[in-house]
């Protein structure tokens, strides 16, 4: 019986090593590592210019804080065609919804907004630092839930994504997002869905060409006029 038993535990230990041996084999698996605090931190230098201008502010409110990424930063002319809404923007190109909510306490927690208003678009990208949807839908629902925690009475706008020749990949995935959003924000208090999607569309269904900037991804001045069209009533509405 003692001979049984040892063989068994000798066979079991035999099979463990094997096992290991196979786990360990160069090229069984892929592995890739990425540190997520250096990607988050890779456009820190944009956020510390904002602090550093923040710090000599003599005012931090405002009716409007606008946050997001480049599409909200490139837009030029922003403070006139808000006018006369008073407007802070804090966003920096390249942004996404995980990094937005890292530098949260920076760019949005110090001000004192009305109301604020979000876009942003690079968690599906099309690069290899995508999220999955249902991963930046949960990022989005936490950067609202953190909001209303901070101000329970500012009403928040998420503008819906916008289609472009850029990434015509990623539509899909974008169309996908931007229902999830809408019905969550349908669904809660406090928030409100912007859809700037449907008119940059003709009306044979395709995507207007004239709206982009060569690199058919950012928008030239007709496309921010059409933005400034839908969205600034939005914000002067009292709701």
């Amino acid at each position: 019986m003692k001979h049984l038993i040892a063989f068994i535990l000798l066979f079991a230990t035999a099979l463990l090593v094997r096992a290991e041996e196979m786990i360990t084999t160069s090229g069984c698996l892929k592995i890739e590592h990425t540190d997520s605090l250096k990607w988050i931190q890779r456009d820190a230098h944009a956020v510390r210019t904002f602090e550093q201008q923040d710090a000599s502010a003599n005012n931090l409110s405002c009716d409007v804080l606008f946050v997001g990424s480049s599409s909200f930063r490139m837009w030029t002319t922003l403070e006139q065609d808000m006018a006369p809404l008073t407007v802070i923007n804090r966003s920096y190109g390249g942004s996404c919804i995980r990094d937005i909510l890292y530098y949260y306490d920076s760019i949005v927690k110090r001000f004192t907004p009305r109301k604020i208003i979000l876009y942003v678009e690079n968690d599906l990208s099309g690069s290899s630092a995508d999220t999955s949807v249902g991963d930046a839908y949960d990022l989005f629902r936490l950067f609202a839930q953190k909001v209303q925690g901070d101000f329970p009475d500012v009403t928040l706008y998420i503008v819906s994504i916008k289609p472009s020749f850029a990434r015509e990949k990623e539509r899909t995935k974008t169309v996908m997002l931007n229902t999830l959003l809408k019905e969550y924000c349908e669904n809660n208090d406090h928030l409100v869905f912007i859809d700037i999607t449907r008119a940059m569309f003709d009306e044979t269904g395709k995507l207007r060409d004239d709206l982009f900037l060569a690199d058919r991804l950012h928008l030239n001045a007709k496309g921010y006029a059409l933005w400034t069209g839908i969205i600034k009533p939005y914000l002067i509405d009292k709701q």
